[in-house]
């Protein structure tokens, strides 16, 4: 299975349900990556798309997001977890990921498949290009090496991985260490394709001079060169019709010039001025 990255790649995530409207929309609109979300994992193992349970509706909805006609999605991938809210400090991270650990080798009890095979056989039947982590623990410890076990696992069957980190630097340099794969003994790339990177949560947003100054030390330990790492962090915003994330991203563009996109989270700040924000992102990325 080959997935190869959009170049340049203007990344949109959703989290309200898609249908039909949605589809065609981002579909038209000239985003090039659309990471479906928010999914999680309950303690059976089994697979959510928000509140309703996966099942072959939801695979159909999303294939449409690349077999609608003219569309100009090149590629499309499932995002479990999530963070907090206001009013709610522990985060669905915290529930979703213990539970896919718990689940991921051996069946929960009454069950007949394993969180894994779910997550397999979800992104065969929606024919997804891969899975982003949308890892996010308060009230949890970080689990460095599951994330890695994951990312490690899922990528050897061909897929995409992603993640969306924010916070926590220090742990996802030790998942990318673990990651990384070798030739001759040596790091020679990694079975992350890109970091979706939050810059836009306030005061806990990440930095992306921070992130890839932070990378650029551990580079030959995480198996990416420093024109690579420019490009596996992509900045993500949360902007408005009012604001073109272009903008921002040729300001990154002056010193990073690898820089390969950005995202927006999420489609429902954005509809209405979808092939806008695509057209900047991307033509900001070209340089």
């Amino acid at each position: 299975m080959s997935n190869p990255i959009p170049q340049p790649n203007a990344i949109l995530y959703t989290e309200d349900m898609l249908n039909a409207n949605m589809v065609s929309a981002i579909a038209a609109s000239g985003f090039t990556t659309v990471i479906v979300g928010l999914f999680h994992v309950h303690d059976d193992g089994s697979l959510y798309y928000n509140d309703d349970a996966v099942d072959a509706t939801t695979a159909a909805i999303i294939k449409t997001l690349k077999s609608t006609s003219g569309s100009k999605v090149k590629t499309v991938l499932f995002s479990i977890g999530g963070g907090n809210w206001a009013g709610h400090p522990a985060s669905v991270s915290d529930s979703d990921y213990p539970a896919m650990k718990k689940t991921w080798n051996t069946p929960a009890p009454g069950a007949t498949k394993t969180s894994k095979q779910n997550i397999l056989d979800f992104l065969k039947d929606a024919q997804l290009d891969g899975l982003d982590l949308d890892y996010e623990p308060v009230t949890t410890p970080f689990d460095t090496a599951f994330i890695a076990q994951i990312t490690n696992e899922i990528s050897a069957k061909g897929y995409i991985m992603t993640a969306a980190p924010y916070q926590d630097i220090s742990d996802w340099e030790t998942v990318l260490k673990s990651t990384a794969t070798k030739t001759k003994g040596s790091p020679s790339g990694n079975n992350f394709s890109w970091w979706n990177l939050q810059i836009y949560s306030g005061a806990m947003g990440a930095n992306y001079p921070n992130w890839v100054s932070h990378l650029n030390n551990i580079k030959t330990e995480i198996g990416l060169t420093s024109s690579e790492i420019e490009a596996f962090i992509v900045p993500g915003y949360k902007p408005d019709c009012g604001t073109m994330v272009g903008v921002y991203i040729s300001e990154l563009k002056q010193n990073y010039p690898n820089l390969n996109g950005g995202f927006i989270w999420r489609y429902k700040f954005i509809s209405n001025c979808l092939s806008a924000q695509a057209s900047s992102i991307l033509n900001a990325a070209k340089g």
